[in-house]
């Protein structure tokens, strides 16, 4: 199997219809599954359930969560993401807040 790279459509398709690869298909593609991968994951926390315990902070292995510097109604500074960039989606902190302040998406 060869690969092509053609700058017109249509001698593109052709290429493709032979068995050929397209370089931009391929690079396209990479370049969409890694977008893909880097917005996989999203934490919410619902700050006026958050109690400041600490433990999402403590069991996270990406330090993604730090407590922060604002306070909810309760009184308490409530944890906030700092590190995203970092999250695996392991929904470790989720499951470590006695309070159920925290979900996370994947």
């Amino acid at each position: 199997m060869s690969v092509c790279c053609v700058a017109e459509e249509s001698q593109c398709l052709e290429e493709r219809k032979k068995g050929t690869l397209c370089i931009e298909t391929i690079i396209t593609s990479i370049f969409y599954e890694k977008e893909d991968f880097i917005k996989m994951a999203k934490v919410e926390i619902r700050s006026e359930s958050c109690k400041s315990c600490g433990y999402c902070v403590k069991f996270c292995p990406k330090d993604v969560l730090a407590v922060g510097e604002k306070v909810n109604a309760k009184g308490y500074e409530y944890v906030v993401p700092v590190n995203m960039d970092a999250c695996i989606a392991c929904c470790m902190c989720a499951r470590m807040c006695p309070d159920a302040a925290i979900e996370v998406f994947k």
